[in-house]
């Protein structure tokens, strides 16, 4: 049993000089180094500004739009349509 452990020990001490040797034992530690998220970070963020953008450009269209539908509620209201303006009124914010 003792021949084992020493066997055992003596194989793992081994295996950690040959390891240390090739340099592998530091390869968790580069790669740890190299995840660096700062490049994801920045990636998301010129992603959130474009996002923004596409929102800004939706959002005037969109009062556009809006003061379209309420010019037309004001100009074209008359009996045959009346129903539908007053349900355009409703919907519109």
């Amino acid at each position: 049993m003792a021949t084992i452990l020493v066997m055992s020990n003596s194989y793992g001490t081994l295996l950690l000089v040959i390891l240390l040797s090739y340099g592998l034992a530091l390869m968790p530690f580069s790669i740890w180094n190299r995840s660096s998220n700062n490049q994801k970070v920045f990636e998301r963020l010129m992603d959130a500004d474009q996002v923004y953008m596409e929102y800004r450009d939706a959002r005037q269209e969109f009062c556009k739009e809006v003061s379209i539908c309420r010019n037309m509620i004001t100009q074209y209201r008359n009996g045959q349509n009346q129903q539908y303006m007053d349900i355009l009124d409703e919907e519109i914010p």
